[in-house]
């Protein structure tokens, strides 16, 4: 019976050990739970007397000491598979036998039945616990093993947030989340223009939407799993000519007209943040995405300042006032676009970058 304590008589067996028994013989199983008693029935009536034969105990030879442990569900399986053949035993006991047959006839006394069953019932309740959950041990580890893990998906933001790190501001919007691809896009020329029609913006509330395709055309992209993420240059923040709190409400205002959840780098002086230089792109990658790593094959960044030269178009007589946005991708060695060519799809215009190109050095 596995672990459990078995004697015949007063001969106690081990685990694998075996004996044989006459009758009248008394097996006990389990702790002296189950006692059965060998008794011969035979049609013809005979001596019942027998000689004793002595208890010869066998044991296992020592090469079984080194079969392979047992699990715990084989050792569970086991105890099932013994209370089952006992159960058949049991039943098999009550009905009458033809010829000469051996049968078990236990030899419970009625005083202490119930007890005895109530005691089974409980250790057969904790075995089918114990072994309802090896099962379900299994398949868990299984999977876990066998599953490949999911791949990284960047949280959504939860409420809107300003940060500030020295000369960089960072504004994350309420569902923006991060992603491999990154669509860039400078801010003023690149997605609003001034109301005024002038150069520079005569107060916080002189804006528009450059042209009316680009909230469809960024709501586009956001589907198309891009984290959209506006990139700009400040420098009116550390001159004191703009005040932070004002250009944050300008910023949040044009978020909430365009209806995306965007991520915002703000330069606001000289140094590593300051486009060209690619430190707030870095920061981006190191510091801003959850850990997910970006795939420049997959991102782009559109921006005004290209270097066209004078009348780069029919209606457009004025040279762009820096080459920027467009050496900040090729810094990077990201693709690169105008804001005509990106949301209104006008060819590429001509372009002069600066004569001296430090990769050629």
């Amino acid at each position: 019976m596995g672990t459990n304590p078995t004697s015949v008589g007063e001969v106690k067996l081990k685990a694998g050990e075996s004996t044989l028994m006459s009758e009248n013989d008394t097996l006990y199983m389990v702790n002296a739970l189950y006692p059965y008693t060998v008794v011969f029935n035979n049609e013809s009536p005979r001596n019942t007397e027998k000689p004793k034969v002595p208890h010869r105990v066998s044991k296992k030879p020592a090469s079984a000491a080194a079969s392979p442990k047992k699990t715990i569900t084989d050792f569970f399986n086991a105890e099932m598979s013994e209370s089952n053949k006992r159960t058949q035993r049991e039943e098999d006991g009550k009905l009458e036998p033809s010829g000469k047959r051996t049968k078990f006839q236990a030899s419970v006394s009625k005083p202490s039945e119930n007890s005895e069953d109530s005691e089974e019932e409980e250790i057969s309740h904790k075995l089918r616990e114990l072994q309802e959950r090896a099962a379900k041990g299994n398949p868990t580890s299984t999977k876990a093993t066998n599953d490949s893990p999911d791949p990284p998906k960047g949280r959504a933001c939860t409420k809107d947030t300003w940060e500030e790190h020295g000369k960089l501001l960072v504004f994350n919007k309420k569902g923006v989340q991060s992603s491999s691809k990154i669509a860039g896009f400078d801010i003023d020329g690149t997605i609003i223009t001034t109301k005024s029609g002038k150069v520079f913006p005569t107060g916080p509330d002189d804006w528009r939407i450059l042209y009316p395709e680009i909230p469809k055309k960024l709501k586009a992209l956001c589907a198309d799993g891009y984290k959209v993420v506006f990139i700009t240059n400040q420098m009116g923040i550390s001159r004191g000519k703009l005040r932070p709190e004002v250009f944050k409400a300008k910023v949040e205002a044009v978020l909430d007209q365009l209806g995306i959840p965007v991520q915002i780098f703000v330069a606001t002086g000289m140094g590593m943040y300051r486009k060209p230089v690619t430190g707030m792109w870095d920061y981006l990658c190191e510091k801003a995405n959850d850990g997910i790593k970006v795939k420049k094959e997959d991102c782009l960044y559109v921006g005004d300042a290209a270097g066209r030269p004078a009348n780069w178009a029919p209606d457009r007589k004025k040279k762009d006032f820096s080459c920027s946005d467009r050496l900040f991708a090729l810094n990077i060695g990201i693709n690169f676009y105008t804001p005509e060519e990106f949301f209104l799809g006008w060819k590429k215009a001509t372009f002069q970058l600066p004569p001296f190109d430090p990769v050629s050095v």
